[in-house]
């Protein structure tokens, strides 16, 4: 679940618990942070419980899941008029005879 948690709070985990933020030339991005709490989760033998998953979603915010709306960007030209000749060139052959494959 920590890995879950640094992607959901990437932007608290980097600025504020990451232990390397003085040294940029390291590029952490708060990875100490996430191996430290890997490395608890890893220690104990106690299964995860399932309502720290439960608890999780009600921090994600809700504009992650808005619906964008792009009828804008769709231009339409209705007045032109295209014309164009459709020709069905598909034949079919029905057969009744399945061949059988050969005898080895």
């Amino acid at each position: 679940m920590p890995v879950v948690e640094y992607i959901v709070n990437y932007d608290y985990i980097a600025t504020v618990l990451c232990e390397n933020v003085d040294k940029p030339e390291l590029q952490c991005n708060g990875k100490c942070h996430v191996a430290k709490e890997l490395e608890q989760v890893l220690d104990h033998d106690t299964p995860v419980k399932l309502e720290k998953a439960t608890v999780l979603f009600d921090f994600i915010p809700v504009s992650i899941f808005e619906a964008k709306n792009y009828t804008t960007m769709i231009s339409l030209n209705v007045e032109e008029k295209v014309s164009f000749l459709y020709a069905n060139f598909y034949t079919f052959l029905f057969s009744t005879i399945v061949l059988q494959p050969p005898i080895l």
